[in-house]
């Protein structure tokens, strides 16, 4: 399948990829399943890195504040179905593969995820993830935060089942203007 460009997000699930095989333990990012995401020739590539290569890379800031924040948000997850939420709307999440990585908690647990990014993002995410066989406890919605109406996701809201909601926007302010993200929030809220 080939690949629409996605740059940004396709950028940071190749950080990630670096970070999971190339780092050791205390460094290494958790998201190993993100090179399923990546095109076979990259994934290949990768694991052929240089010395040079990866000491360019660590010497990014953002580089390691991106395992920090894929760490973080990964027991944000855990915390909050531990604590008792029934239904997660993952926003920006096209690089991602939280809600695989969690499957046999979120599962167990009941508990409905929705991944939303914008539409060839997401469109390309739920073919690549068809291996991962989530198809009663995660679905799919392209949304754009800049259109400022977003009534597919209310509508998913309506017709899930009661409870605590998480909704995670992990990457994606720097994206979208103050007014869609203000917009967005009072949506949610």
């Amino acid at each position: 399948m080939r690949l629409p460009d996605l740059s940004s997000s396709m950028y940071v699930a190749w950080l990630r990829h670096i970070q999971s095989i190339h780092e050791p333990l205390e460094c290494r990012n958790p998201d190993i399943l993100v090179r399923h995401l990546l095109p076979l020739t990259q994934r290949l590539r990768t694991r052929w890195l240089g010395r040079k290569e990866l000491t360019r890379l660590r010497a990014e800031p953002f580089y390691y504040y991106l395992v920090a924040r894929t760490k973080y948000y990964d027991q944000v997850v855990n915390d909050a179905v531990l604590d008792g939420t029934r239904r997660i709307v993952m926003v920006g999440c096209g690089g991602d593969t939280r809600a695989y990585r969690f499957q046999h908690l979120l599962r167990s647990k009941g508990v409905k995820v929705l991944e939303c990014d914008q539409q060839n993002a997401i469109h390309t995410k739920q073919q690549l993830s068809k291996r991962w066989k989530p198809s009663d406890y995660v679905g799919y919605l392209p949304i754009d935060l800049n259109d400022h109406a977003w009534p597919e996701l209310a509508h998913w809201l309506e017709q899930r089942p009661v409870g605590k909601t998480l909704v995670g926007m992990e990457g994606v302010s720097p994206y979208v203007d103050e007014n869609g993200i203000r917009q967005f929030f009072l949506f949610i809220a």
